[in-house]
């Protein structure tokens, strides 16, 4: 029996899975948002019963896998505050391996890995409420390691969608202290930040687009 044969076609399968998940969340977090509460039942029944798997897709040593999952986990935080604080209750942000998405990338400019976690980090600050979203901030590494794993090689549009939602979700927001900004836009943050003046990445968009800051 091939044994390589059935895998692969299990993971193709569970990539189809979660890039159908992922479509119907997109559509109920947005045009089709009368029907929300199938969205939160799907986020909730994917959290309750089947993290395991999404979990071992997640740290799948297939890229591909890897990205769809960090989009489907990107799609359940849209949904909206309360599901965006059910994901961030649930996800285990310990686990060794995270870190070491954010640093899988594609040379090429392709949608890759990074670019996924990047937007998982930041649907947090997007979907989530104040509550969340301080205690996103409040982690570690999880957003502080996109900037420690070189900024300045990602795509224009990346660094834009980076420090445009840091602008208007962080800086710009009047309901974060003053306190639980420096504590968050650290020495090492701002250096990184500073650092984007030297910048060598992908020009993917046109620099009259690149406003922030």
């Amino acid at each position: 029996m091939d044994f390589g044969f059935i895998r692969k076609e299990f993971t193709e399968r569970m990539i189809l899975i979660f890039q159908a998940l992922e479509a119907i969340l997109l559509r109920t977090a947005s045009d089709l948002s009368h029907f929300s509460v199938v969205g939160t039942n799907i986020v909730k029944r994917l959290i309750h019963s089947y993290m395991r798997l999404v979990y071992a897709a997640l740290y799948s040593e297939n890229h591909r896998m890897s990205r769809v999952c960090l989009t489907l986990l990107s799609a359940m935080v849209a949904q909206g505050p309360d599901t965006a604080r059910d994901v961030f209750s649930h996800f285990d942000f310990n686990n060794k391996f995270l870190p070491g998405l954010v640093k899988k990338r594609d040379k090429k400019g392709r949608p890759d890995v990074r670019m996924a976690y990047i937007q998982f980090a930041l649907s947090f600050l997007i979907a989530g409420d104040t509550a969340v979203l301080i205690q996103v901030l409040e982690l570690k590494d999880f957003i502080l390691d996109i900037f420690r794993s070189g900024i300045k090689e990602d795509k224009v549009s990346t660094v834009n969608l980076l420090l445009s939602t840091l602008k208007t979700k962080v800086v710009q927001n009047k309901n974060i202290t003053k306190t639980q900004k420096v504590r968050f836009f650290t020495a090492e943050v701002l250096n990184h930040v500073a650092s984007l003046y030297r910048w060598n990445g992908i020009t993917d968009v046109s620099s009259k687009d690149f406003k922030v800051w």
